[in-house]
């Protein structure tokens, strides 16, 4: 959702007509109603009530959360070590078919074999440099993957070990730090996700 400034009616706020912050999707902000329908417009200080709710929730099961953080981070630290590959091995063997390719279009040049026999070895050489890089790509992706997680809940860990997470009222700075996003569910309803991955459903 995006913050905009929203003039309200005269009958909902007496005279005057004062302005108040409002979120509505970006979706129907930039595109109207037709691709988002059912979403409502909530505004600004509900949101911030729902998300002080929520951090003070974290602070009351801190040691608990901090277990659950602990075994997360396990987890991701044990996916990442079990991942292994022979990357250079693998390297190595893409530029050995890579050669052996360029090797096979000169010689196809110069030959007076059927060129299908020739299509067959490049399609047969070019599906493993596939299978192989892909198999790379797929590596160095859950590598970044349990890197960002360890990174996050390390940083939601030390957060949760260093401040005071009991609030009174909405903190900017430490809500940028804590959550990663705050989803809504219903016009009573919102899902705040924190950094970690750890939700609390909150009501409005």
């Amino acid at each position: 959702m995006r913050r905009v400034r929203h003039k309200v009616p005269q009958s909902h706020m007496g005279a005057g007509g004062k302005k108040k912050i409002v979120w509505r999707c970006i979706n129907r902000l930039e595109y109207g109603t037709k691709y988002c329908k059912d979403s409502p417009t909530i505004e600004e200080y509900r949101l911030q009530d729902a998300i002080v709710r929520a951090i003070n929730t974290l602070d009351q099961d801190k040691d608990e959360v901090i277990a659950t953080q602990k075994d997360s981070l396990r987890m991701a630290l044990l996916s990442t070590g079990e991942d292994i590959i022979d990357k250079a091995a693998i390297e190595s063997r893409i530029r050995e078919l890579q050669t052996v390719m360029l090797d096979l279009v000169q010689v196809s040049a110069k030959s007076n074999s059927s060129a299908d026999f020739f299509e067959d070895k490049f399609k047969e050489i070019s599906d493993e440099i596939k299978e192989l890089q892909e198999r790379l790509q797929s590596h160095e992706q859950r590598q970044t993957a349990a890197q960002n997680i360890s990174s996050r809940i390390g940083e939601i860990f030390a957060l949760l070990e260093s401040e005071d997470l009991n609030l009174t009222e909405y903190d900017e700075a430490l809500v940028r730090r804590l959550i990663e996003e705050v989803k809504v569910l219903s016009e009573g309803k919102v899902l705040v996700v924190f950094n970690g991955g750890m939700e609390v459903e909150m009501g409005l």
